[in-house]
């Protein structure tokens, strides 16, 4: 019973969100993607650990962004987890999602995972800016779909989100793929290397996510990331950080500094991004 009291956790803190009903644009494009790998790919859920517990929150001077999920296995075949996100832009959205995936177990820890997301998305604007001129709202049901991969060191997927069509095309249909490879390095496997990358694609929308991490005892890790979006020509440099506590609690952080060409010039902003997250492998 102890095991389940973060995914518990996780859900009442979810809840709590909705009952305040937080209104903002969802943005899972974190830079420490890989805490909330399941925000996009429904397949990833309880795929790597099998109870995973994680809030991410990111901020700028101008922007907000809240993403938290809750995902538990369930007879060694069934992923099961919910995700709530919000944010803050021009204008404001809630995602929530239930999702489900089927796990097929091949030799040793491999598996072949497929999922599906099923919830709903409010988008709603009301600021006045230039963007947005006048109020709107609109809710609409929401899916995602996707397909895993988990083997000793290697973790791959790859996932479409919002298939059905939304009124307003920025959230439209967005393909993903992502995949991440861990080295244990040195005599006693006490230092580990572990590149990642996610590509997201929608129409002209095409943005790249490159980071490498360093852990020590897979305690302590740091490391830098890239994130390119060929549609503005924006990059994010990043330098992260975190603690992995007793190999099951989680904190992280990321510094994110922002830069896109503009006609009016340079346009700069710095973000900054914590994870919080709880993990285990039942044995």
């Amino acid at each position: 019973m102890s095991s389940m009291r973060p995914f518990v956790l996780t859900i009442f803190t979810f809840l709590f969100i909705c009952e305040r009903q937080a209104q903002a644009q969802s943005y899972t494009d974190l830079t420490q993607f890989w805490n909330m790998y399941a925000l996009l790919n429904p397949a990833t859920t309880a795929l790597e650990y099998d109870l995973h517990a994680g809030i991410a929150g990111r901020t700028s001077l101008s922007d907000l962004y809240l993403n938290v999920q809750s995902n538990i296995l369930l007879a060694k075949h069934h992923g099961l987890g919910i995700n709530y996100s919000i944010g803050q832009l021009d204008d404001r959205t809630v995602q929530t999602h239930l999702n489900y995936n089927y796990q097929f177990l091949l030799k040793d820890t491999r598996r072949i995972s497929i999922g599906v997301a099923f919830g709903l998305q409010r988008n709603a604007g009301d600021l006045g800016t230039s963007t947005y001129p006048e109020p709107f709202s609109a809710t609409a049901p929401d899916l995602n779909l996707g397909l895993a991969y988990r083997g000793k060191a290697l973790i791959a997927g790859a996932g479409v989100e919002h298939v059905i069509p939304f009124y307003n095309s920025y959230y439209g249909p967005q393909l993903n793929a992502h995949a991440s490879y861990r080295f244990l390095l040195g005599q006693q496997k006490n230092f580990s290397l572990r590149p990642q990358v996610l590509v997201c694609n929608r129409e002209e929308y095409f943005v790249g996510n490159f980071n490498i991490t360093a852990a020590w005892k897979e305690q302590w890790w740091l490391g830098g990331s890239l994130r390119y979006e060929f549609f503005n020509d924006a990059k994010y440099w990043s330098v992260m950080t975190g603690w992995d506590i007793q190999r099951r609690y989680r904190l992280g952080y990321s510094f994110d500094f922002y830069r896109e060409k503009t006609k009016f010039g340079p346009l700069l902003d710095v973000y900054h991004e914590i994870v919080f997250g709880f993990f285990m492998n039942r044995k």
